[in-house]
This record gives structure tokens, C-alpha cells and sequence, in this order.
């Protein structure tokens, strides 16, 4: 297999942060019903917080707490693309 790529991001982009909204006191990420995470990205941090407090206050009615970590973005990660030659 190989390695995933992580690239800094070039100096002349905009910071880029993000907002990660998760079940309070879980380290982990699950997309299962009821151990939701979701991300928002945003160019201004206020607008990722904002975007992930609005999803965090609908979901802890059904689900419970949760916890956002906000954060700027300083790399991105490319993942190869593999291919596979099958005989027609």
C-alpha cells in the first residue's frame, strides 16, 4: 500500500479553520446513530464555530452533549488513487 501524501498548504491560501462537533467525552470518530461527529470548514473561524454550534444545539436534544474542538487547518492529506488492470 502506499503512503498517504500531506502537503502544507501553500502560503498564499487564506488560513482555513475547522469546527469538530462530537459526543461529549468521546475521543473517537463514529458515524453510528448516536455517536455522531461531523466537521464544517470555513475560511473564518467564526463562521466554523457558528456552522457547528448551530448542528451541536439540534443534536443534543435527540443525542445528548457535545463537544467542538475548532482548529486551524495547516495541512491536507491527498490519498493515492490505485488502479487495477482486469483482462477484457
Amino acid at each position: 500500500m502506499k503512503k498517504i501524501a500531506a502537503k502544507k498548504r501553500p502560503a498564499s491560501g487564506a488560513p482555513v479553520y475547522v469546527a469538530v462537533v462530537m459526543r461529549k467525552g468521546v475521543n473517537f470518530s463514529n458515524r453510528e446513530p448516536h455517536k455522531d461527529w461531523s466537521c464544517f470548514v470555513d475560511a473564518k473561524k467564526e463562521d466554523a464555530v457558528k456552522r457547528a454550534l448551530t448542528a451541536a444545539c439540534d443534536w443534543v436534544r435527540r443525542y445528548g452533549e457535545y463537544d467542538i474542538c475548532v482548529g486551524k487547518l495547516t495541512e491536507s492529506v491527498f490519498v493515492p488513487v490505485q488502479f487495477k488492470f482486469e483482462k477484457l
